[in-house]
């Protein structure tokens, strides 16, 4: 018994470490390349290096997760900094998914989920990952806390920081929230809305404060509001694979789960649990792909387990602890996959980042165009890894922004006379969001003077 006390006692301390080691595995493997990842260092790089978000560059979302994540980065401007923070992120929220799971059952679920929490989001840590996070601590809240006037306060905190993170979903979280409040506490409907709105003011004033010292508060509008519309007209999209139907029938399971087990009980928390899944859901619309619905699917194993978690599992306490092992596994597995065959970059702020493309492609390229710059025939890179390019070299640009703009051609009519267009010989079917309008607009229009690394330079002669 005293030896089983010990084991207890070092439980957590003990998971907590192989939570760690799961999340460095998963971010410290992954090669560069990932579009998502290099262009939210770029945002938060973009701050370290004393560029203003709006202003020097386009930005559709809301400031915080850039911000944040620029922190390390004014330590050490690196991607290997950038990582290591993502890594402190992906255990804190893992463990806070521990904890929440805890609350509902002691059964091995609140082991498991958080292992496949960072298997499924571990590999996609952008600013929709603050926003799961946001939507963790409310339901933790909701689960655990008592109505009173400092719940209130915290939820308006939280729920309007989520709004800081993702201007859609967090906005109809936000909304949610008060009215799941009026509703089901019995308390003054005054208090509840005035402690909530007071808590929501605190992220609210600092982002005012962030765009008044900036001086981009017309510029936050224009690009995290407005072109909203332009860019869910032109940058929807949608996959359907055997993985996405998946993850969308489990999601649905979730679903039927809080409507049959609301029918049952009458407890509100199911209907809170199965709104919120539906908004953490609204994350991967207009592009519906397994990177923007896997956030959905992470909650809805929490909304799961409430539903069911205090049933006893049908399968062996070995069988639990294999199941747990497996996913475990699956992690080391799935980092050794991606390290098998790969280097270890050796240049700059890319340094100890994996990679299956050599920098020698990024590096030759800017050498050359520093020919053009020199001689007076000015360089712009049309790319989707465009940024690489400025990483490579020290400097700096934001990425691309055509899916923003109404007539991406206007980008190119404002060019000075004599600029140089360097572009992938096939843009088209590099990716997806790629501006077709772009392409076809530079091919017609410039004149082809060289061809480079499979880059195609072309110039603007009026």
């Amino acid at each position: 018994m005293p030896q089983r006390k010990n084991i207890n006692k070092f439980a957590p301390f003990l998971f907590t470490g192989i939570l760690l080691l799961l999340s460095t595995i998963t971010i410290l493997t992954k090669c560069l390349g990932d579009l998502d990842e290099i262009w939210n260092y770029t945002f938060s790089r973009g701050i370290a290096m004393g560029y203003k978000p709006y202003i020097d560059y386009p930005l559709v979302q809301m400031p915080a997760y850039a911000l944040i994540m620029s922190i390390p980065l004014f330590i050490s401007r690196t991607l290997i900094s950038y990582r290591v923070f993502e890594i402190l992120l992906l255990t804190t929220f893992s463990l806070t998914c521990h904890l929440l799971v805890s609350k509902i059952t002691e059964k091995f679920y609140k082991y498991l989920i958080p292992v496949i929490t960072v298997l499924v989001v571990g590999g996609n840590m952008t600013y929709n990952f603050g926003m799961l996070f946001m939507v963790l601590l409310l339901v933790y809240i909701h689960i655990n806390g008592k109505p009173n006037t400092k719940t209130y306060f915290l939820i308006g905190v939280i729920a309007f920081m989520s709004i800081m993170f993702r201007q859609t979903s967090g906005s109809i979280l936000a909304i949610f929230e008060i009215i799941y409040m009026l509703i089901t506490t019995k308390e003054s409907h005054f208090k509840k809305i005035f402690f909530y709105l007071l808590g929501g003011s605190i992220p609210c004033f600092l982002l005012l404060a962030y765009l008044l010292y900036n001086k981009s508060f017309f510029e936050f509008w224009d690009n995290c509001f407005f072109s909203l519309f332009t860019f869910g007209q032109s940058n929807g999209h949608l996959w359907i694979n055997a993985v996405i139907v998946g993850k969308i029938l489990l999601i649905l399971f979730s679903v039927v789960l809080c409507i049959t087990y609301f029918k049952k009980t009458k407890n509100p928390l199911y209907i809170y649990l199965l709104v919120v899944t539906l908004i953490v859901f609204s994350i991967s619309l207009p592009i519906l792909d397994t990177v923007h619905i896997s956030y959905a699917t992470a909650f809805c194993l929490i909304t799961i387990v409430y539903c069911i978690g205090n049933y006893e599992p049908p399968f062996s306490k070995v069988f639990q602890v294999t199941l747990i092992a497996i996913f475990a596994l699956a992690i080391v597995v799935y980092g050794a996959i991606n390290l098998a065959g790969k280097d270890i970059i050796d240049h700059g702020e890319l340094n100890h980042i994996p990679t299956d493309v050599t920098l020698e492609m990024y590096e030759e390229i800017n050498a050359y165009n520093h020919i053009f710059n020199e001689a007076g025939f000015p360089t712009d890179i049309i790319s989707e890894s465009k940024v690489i390019f400025y990483i490579a070299d020290g400097t700096f640009s934001g990425p691309d922004n055509f899916c923003n703009m109404e007539n991406p051609v206007d980008y190119l009519m404002d060019l000075p006379k004599n600029t140089v267009i360097v572009i992938s010989e096939t843009y088209l079917s590099d990716n997806w969001q790629n501006s077709a309008p772009i392409y076809d607009y530079i091919i017609t229009n410039y004149k082809k003077i060289d061809s480079y690394y499979g880059y195609g330079y072309y110039l603007k002669t009026t």
